[in-house]
């Protein structure tokens, strides 16, 4: 019997428990070098998801592997901070966490503005729905403070708390951006359509800093931040997820940077998760992709949000 929406959110919040040796031996990279990798399996996503990835991919004409760890790499972004995977149960320092970095490395023409675009949607719903929400919550909370401010202080009692800004999706943001942000939310997810503007930010001397925070991001732990003159910010947890497309020719100059072994060779290149984009051959007879699992794929998506 086919899973409902419900079974799949239950399976994902479910904790499981296996043991190291478990896990099947890693294939020796001098092998997977001989042969051609095989492709992104199905069936390993929820249903709720596959069943609207596999036909989309087909219609796009792009190879599933592409959409496949595009729509992960997101998924992870909403349950970033919320889960973790402790490897090796007689060593309890040891937490990863669930967030991913994916780096998908396309051509022009690969279709990735329609990809990124249709699998983030639901993200970016999200986002707009939280817009809205706090715009009444803060019109409110101005008017409690008002009244709060216009009291004696004798009867003023605790002051209004301003209401947080609910996000899961963040773009080009400063490391003083990102670390609010990520103190306010847990589950968020950093979207590009090109990675490389992000990378090219992090070469200007105002914005050396950022890469330093993001890279810490991905590991997560607290952060700290005081500056003269302002509020301090402590951030308990910092885990951060990225989902970005790149062209060749800046990942090959990320590649040769990093191989000199110089300040690029800081661990950045060694957190993402390589995607290599390709365009499938051209099928008249292309599968058309139901509404109902593209509506299911949303609701899914929103659904593994939970508030911080």
């Amino acid at each position: 019997m086919r899973r409902s929406l419900t079974d799949d959110l239950d399976l994902l919040r479910r904790p499981e428990e296996f043991l190291p040796e478990e896990l099947p031996e890693p294939t020796p990279i001098e092998e997977l070098l001989e042969e051609p990798l095989p492709p992104f399996p199905e069936g390993i996503l929820p249903e709720t998801m596959e069943d609207f990835l596999v036909p989309f991919a087909a219609r796009l004409g792009v190879d599933y592997g592409t959409v496949a760890m595009t729509a992960l790499g997101l998924a992870s972004g909403l349950t970033a901070g919320r889960y973790l995977v402790r490897p090796d149960p007689e060593n309890p320092t040891w937490r990863e966490g669930t967030n991913l970095w994916v780096a998908v490395i396309s051509d022009p023409g690969t279709k990735k503005s329609p990809i990124l675009k249709e699998l983030a949607s639901p993200l970016y719903e999200l986002e707009a729905l939280f817009e809205e929400e706090h715009e009444g919550k803060r019109q409110a909370y101005e008017l409690e403070r008002q009244a709060w401010q216009a009291r004696r202080p004798e009867e003023r009692g605790p002051e209004p708390k301003e209401p947080l800004a609910y996000r899961v999706v963040v773009e080009d943001a400063t490391k003083e951006a990102l670390a609010k942000v990520l103190r306010d939310n847990r589950g968020v997810v950093a979207v590009y359509d090109e990675l490389k503007g992000l990378l090219s930010t992090w070469q200007k001397v105002d914005r050396q800093a950022d890469r330093a925070f993001y890279l810490k991001a991905y590991s997560g732990g607290a952060h700290r931040e005081d500056r003269v003159g302002r509020k301090g910010l402590f951030v308990r947890e910092t885990w951060l997820s990225i989902v970005g497309f790149i062209q060749p020719g800046p990942f090959r100059k990320l590649i040769l940077e990093t191989a000199k072994g110089g300040e690029e060779a800081d661990g950045l290149l060694q957190r993402f998760i390589l995607v290599q984009g390709e365009l499938t051959p051209w099928r008249k007879d292309r599968p058309v992709v139901p509404t109902q699992a593209y509506e299911g794929y949303k609701v899914f998506m929103r659904g593994l949000w939970r508030p911080p």
